[in-house]
C-alpha cells in the first residue's frame, strides 16, 4: 500500500512540472516564416564569417581580400539584424512600455510638484 502511495505521489509530482512545459507548446503560435528567413540569414551570415577568417588563417585569401569581403559581410550582418529587431519588437508592447514610462514621469513631476524630491537611479523614495 505503501509503495503505490508513494508512486501516486510521484507521478503526481512529476505531471505538475511537467504541466507547464506541455501546454506551453501547445499553444505556442505558428513560425512566422520572415522571422525564420531573418533567423536564416543570420545564420548564414554568420557561417560565413567563419568561413572567411578560416581562408585569411590558412592564407588562401589576403588580407586585402579579406579585408573587403569582411566590410561587405558586416553591411549585409547589419542589414540583417536591423531587420531581426524590428520583426521581433512587438508594437503592443511598446505601446505599453511607453504608457508606464508617461505615468513614470507623471508621478515623479507630481512628488516634485507637492515638495518631495523624486527619486534618482540608485536611490529609494
Amino acid at each position: 500500500m505503501g509503495i503505490a502511495l508513494g508512486i501516486v505521489l510521484v507521478a503526481l509530482a512529476l505531471a505538475v512540472v511537467a504541466f507547464p512545459f506541455i501546454r506551453s507548446r501547445r499553444y505556442a503560435s505558428p513560425p512566422d516564416p520572415e522571422l525564420e528567413r531573418l533567423q536564416a540569414a543570420r545564420r548564414r551570415i554568420y557561417r560565413q564569417f567563419d568561413e572567411l577568417n578560416a581562408d585569411l588563417a590558412s592564407g588562401e585569401l589576403s588580407a586585402e581580400e579579406h579585408a573587403a569581403q569582411s566590410a561587405e559581410l558586416r553591411m549585409e550582418a547589419a542589414r540583417a539584424l536591423r531587420d531581426l529587431s524590428t520583426m521581433e519588437t512587438d508594437p503592443a508592447d511598446e505601446e505599453e512600455l511607453e504608457r508606464e514610462i508617461a505615468a513614470a514621469r507623471r508621478m515623479a513631476a507630481e512628488g516634485r510638484k507637492e515638495g518631495q524630491p523624486a527619486a534618482g537611479p540608485g536611490e529609494r523614495s
